[in-house]
């Protein structure tokens, strides 16, 4: 699927262009805000959402500044080297499998949780509250004062397991702590993380010479498993938006109550 072409901001999305949006298979998040259009604004509600089968390792998102109006649309990001990244994959659940059989790592997971299933677990996790990831990189990374930031900064997010879960995705880990740290810090990390750092900064330079904005990330860690970087492109101006100080605290207790992205604040 290719990438949406957004109108510019001085247009208006009538009722048939908007209708031809939400056929695609995007996520499409709109919010109204009570604001004049050229002052800092928080979100008042959420106008309608409409969420993709994608995984959300091939999503972008987009922010379009309208009159009193921000919409975040996301859509897959089509990578001409898919081959090596299914490659990459293979080997990653083949690592899995041979760690689970020698049980080298069985004292460190939880009790009846294998490193695969906890690795699949994580990855439904991360996809329930992606939105709510997204937000809180952007505000951890100060990107709405700065959004050259996503080059130089990164979220460094750690998460562990949630024993009273009861099957339900949004529960299965907590947020232990979170900080945005700088590039060079994150690949001191060692691990995954230096080649994981490379290969965001490669995807953020193929998405800004095709213009279609930076790529922001957040690395979430959670032991035995090594960390996993999850991507947000297309972002540009997002200076209409309002940095939330207190943004780990609003990521803690989302992710706790396993809140649906309506909005990110108090």
């Amino acid at each position: 699927m290719q990438q949406l072409r957004m109108c510019s901001p001085r247009n208006r999305y009538d009722a048939k262009s908007l209708r031809e949006v939400q056929s695609r298979k995007v996520r499409i998040i709109a919010l109204k805000f009570d604001a004049p259009k050229k002052t800092h604004r928080r979100p008042l509600q959420i106008l309608f959402s409409r969420m993709p089968n994608e995984r959300l390792e091939s999503a972008s998102s987009t922010y379009v500044t309208l009159p009193n109006i921000l919409l975040l649309i996301q859509s897959p990001i089509i990578h001409k080297n898919h081959k090596p990244a299914c490659t990459n994959n293979a080997e990653h659940a083949a690592q899995l499998a041979r760690a689970d059989q020698s049980g080298i790592l069985a004292h460190s997971l939880p009790h009846g949780i294998s490193l695969t299933d906890l690795d699949q677990r994580l990855e439904k996790w991360i996809k329930f509250h992606n939105s709510t990831l997204m937000a809180a990189t952007i505000h951890a990374l100060a990107l709405p004062r700065d959004i050259k930031r996503s080059r130089t900064h990164i979220v460094r997010m750690q998460a562990s397991y949630r024993e009273d879960n009861n099957g339900a995705p949004g529960k299965f880990f907590r947020v232990d702590r979170a900080e945005a740290i700088e590039m060079d810090q994150a690949r001191s990390l060692g691990g995954a993380w230096p080649e994981s750092l490379v290969q965001i900064g490669k995807l953020r330079e193929e998405s800004e010479k095709r213009r279609m904005g930076t790529v922001a990330a957040i690395g979430v860690e959670c032991y035995p498993l090594a960390v996993q970087i999850v991507p947000f492109g297309s972002l540009r101006d997002l200076s209409p938006l309002e940095i939330v100080k207190d943004w780990e605290q609003v990521l803690k207790r989302d992710v706790q109550n396993a809140k649906k992205f309506t909005r990110f604040g108090p």
